[in-house]
């Protein structure tokens, strides 16, 4: 089970860069996938495309879903904290995705939210019709709420170093 994430974003980064090279610039692979720590039904893959042009979000998260189910990864059972796929396609979704998710400085709060949420978030199943089909709009959301909520967990993070 250890080679089935490793194996779905191998071949996730080969077909969307092979079949969407025009309109893509780079993929990352973040989280519990980039530090080899997934773990089966609670682990999605986290990734962030920066787009040179929109117009293949629907396509690369069907994709994503087909490798899913092709690799028997089970993250449409894991629950939905996030969109799995982060789209960058201007300098503002660029600016909200890396000052606020690919550098965090707040991992704790995380974790915390994650075991709270764990228990009452929706599985990703539940909403992939939705994802896929608005991809952009999902996108727009989540980067809207994660904005405020990073900056809170900094400035907690920052009172708690004060305290130490």
């Amino acid at each position: 089970m250890v080679n089935q994430y490793l194996m779905f974003c191998r071949e996730f980064e080969e077909f969307v860069y092979g079949r969407f090279r025009s309109y893509v610039f780079k993929i990352f692979i973040l989280g519990s996938a980039k530090r080899r720590e997934w773990i089966y039904g609670r682990s999605d893959i986290d990734v962030v495309i920066i787009l040179r042009r929109g117009g293949i979000e629907s396509l690369i998260y069907k994709y994503y879903w087909y490798l899913d189910l092709k690799h028997g990864t089970n993250m449409l059972n894991t629950p939905f904290y996030h969109p799995p796929i982060i789209f960058v396609r201007n300098s503002l979704d660029y600016k909200l995705t890396f000052t606020n998710l690919v550098y965090n400085r707040s991992p704790r709060l995380s974790i915390i939210l994650k075991r709270i949420l764990h228990h009452v978030a929706p599985r990703t199943k539940y909403l992939k019709p939705w994802i896929t089909k608005h991809p952009a709009f999902v996108n727009s959301i989540f980067l809207i709420i994660l904005f405020p909520v990073k900056s809170l967990a900094r400035k907690l993070d920052n009172l708690s170093q004060i305290k130490s």
